[in-house]
């Protein structure tokens, strides 16, 4: 189901937010991909409408932009899959990671605000490492989460507190859904 060009996700953590879930979602997990063989998925997946817009989880410092729309290089921020990503530092020591962006609308070294737009869901770069050659399959943003220098990956959900909402006051280590949640009328 579309809805008027907003993204929708599908969580039941979204639902009892309050939050429309009518869209596609991966969440933080081990998935099956072969007979006998898993790979982990440590990010949350947000499916929407290509070109949407993608909003910062919290405030924050961008500290690296790639706008490589292919697979990018293994190496210090990721496995060569993101295609088009940001990194953003925040100030509890925590850093938000998107990719698979179509756009990016900001820039290293600029200081952002919770909820403020950063970029486009796109479907740049590859599905995963065992599939290089394939675009991810659905517009996304892939959200990851990490402590320090990235290296421990943290399960965004358990510090999203809801959708953005601009009149709402949050506390400093609030994180919220790096995009835009129609509130349900039920």
């Amino acid at each position: 189901m579309k809805s008027s060009g907003k993204i929708l996700v599908t969580a039941l953590s979204a639902l009892l937010m309050g939050c429309d879930t009518t869209g596609p979602l991966i969440g933080f997990t081990y998935r099956t991909t072969f007979p006998g063989t898993s790979i982990s998925h440590e990010a949350l997946d947000l499916g929407g409408q290509f070109g949407d817009d993608v909003l910062s989880v919290n405030f924050g410092k961008v500290i690296h932009v790639e706008r490589n729309s292919g697979p990018n290089p293994a190496g210090r921020w990721g496995r060569g899959v993101y295609g088009r990503f940001l990194v953003i530092q925040h100030a509890d020591g925590m850093r938000s990671l998107y990719d698979h962006l179509d756009t990016i609308s900001v820039e290293v070294d600029q200081e952002v605000r919770r909820g403020q737009k950063i970029g486009t869901i796109g479907l740049t770069g590859v599905r995963g490492p065992n599939a290089r050659d394939m675009p991810p399959s659905y517009p996304h943003v892939h959200l990851e989460l990490s402590i320090g220098d990235g290296l421990i990956r943290e399960d965004p959900q358990k510090h999203i507190v809801g959708c953005f909402d601009a009149s709402h006051t949050y506390r400093a280590s609030d994180y919220v859904y790096p995009v835009k949640c129609e509130r349900s009328t039920k």
